[in-house]
């Protein structure tokens, strides 16, 4: 291990992002010197021009990809509002249809038709709706029960 000269604290391995000496590890105090030495010996001029661009060209990549990842979670927070609502009004119809059927004094599985006709047509984009709005409204005429 290298200490530093100054203070003989014990010396950290860091690494220099600077353009001049881009990725280039040193040694450097622990305490408040700075740096004591090169850990890596110099760099290429070639490597020391194409580093800083590919890092810049990163970081921008990077930051492209947040900006998408941002807008792709507020799509899908928007999605799943929209689910909510549809399977809110999903429910309310067949809570309505339910109630007319009610009305009308048929209860004779019609609702359990239409419950499973309209569940079948929001399962595909996974909205559920609640089976218990049936049975407040035909269970009590001829016992009819949702599953």
């Amino acid at each position: 291990m290298v200490h530093c000269p100054n203070c003989n604290a014990q010396s950290v391995i860091r690494t220099s992002w600077t353009t001049i000496n881009p990725r280039r590890r040193f040694y450097c105090c622990s305490g408040s010197c700075g740096i004591i030495n090169w850990y890596d010996p110099p760099m290429c001029p070639r490597a020391v021009q194409i580093i800083p661009d590919l890092l810049r060209s990163m970081n921008e990549l990077q930051e492209r990809c947040n900006e998408l990842q941002a807008r792709v979670d507020e799509q899908a927070s928007k999605v799943r509002r929209l689910k909510w609502i549809l399977g809110v009004l999903a429910s309310a119809f067949v809570h309505r249809i339910c109630y007319a059927f009610y009305e009308n004094g048929i209860c004779n599985g019609m609702p359990v038709m239409v419950f499973a006709m309209v569940n079948e047509c929001v399962k595909e984009i996974n909205v559920t709706i609640m089976p218990s709005i049936l049975a407040t409204n035909c269970q009590l005429k001829q016992g009819v029960t949702i599953q």
